[in-house]
């Protein structure tokens, strides 16, 4: 399967449903060689989903699809922030190669949510200009610009992914700060 990190594609499992397929996001970077994703159980389908399917079982895959990129805004040092399960496109796109400054923000509500904390830790060793901090709401509170110690930020591109109210609340305090639209890429987090 050919794709870009960030993207993601449908997925049908046939031992589950021949018929019924989800979209996920690809977490696993294009030039691995395995196709990775990271599913949170929200419903029937997506609970317990590594304890219904088996090793050797088939999938159909359709995509890629999405546009979810740094590339837009690969001239400016990239501010990246992530809610929750908002993380998997991160997972890929930080594997990507980065010459301006990046910071990833993780939004969970707590330490033991950090399930790929160790990973990006990893990540940002080997590439110098790559920073990660994971913000634990029950510590810090909401994330806000204040507190993140962003500076100049008309300066820096921003790609955000994760439930609508972070979504909203975030891109409301950028624009409050004077940072253009043009400037902020979030990824559709859900399918109605």
């Amino acid at each position: 399967l050919k794709f870009l990190a960030g993207q993601f594609a449908f997925f049908t499992f046939p031992s589950l449903s021949k018929k019924e397929q989800h979209p996920f996001t690809i977490s696993s970077h294009p030039y691995e060689n395995h196709l990775r994703l990271t599913v949170k159980g929200l419903g029937d389908y997506t609970n317990n989903l590594s304890k219904k399917i088996a090793k050797g079982d088939s999938v159909l895959v359709e995509g890629p699809y999405g546009h979810f990129s740094s590339s837009y805004i690969k001239e400016k040092e990239q501010i990246w922030i992530a809610g929750g399960i908002g993380i998997t496109p991160f997972l890929s796109l930080a594997k990507d190669m980065y010459f301006n400054k990046l910071t990833l923000f993780w939004c969970i509500n707590s330490k033991e949510e950090a399930l790929y904390k160790d990973e990006l830790e990893e990540i940002a060793k080997e590439k110098p200009k790559f920073n990660f901090v994971v913000w634990t709401s029950n510590e810090h509170g909401h994330l806000n610009l204040e507190k993140m110690g962003i500076e100049n930020p008309i300066s820096k591109g921003y790609l955000i992914c994760g439930p609508q109210a972070l979504k909203d609340s975030v891109t409301k305090q950028l624009k409050s700060e004077g940072v253009k639209s043009s400037a902020i890429y979030d990824e559709e987090f859900t399918f109605r």
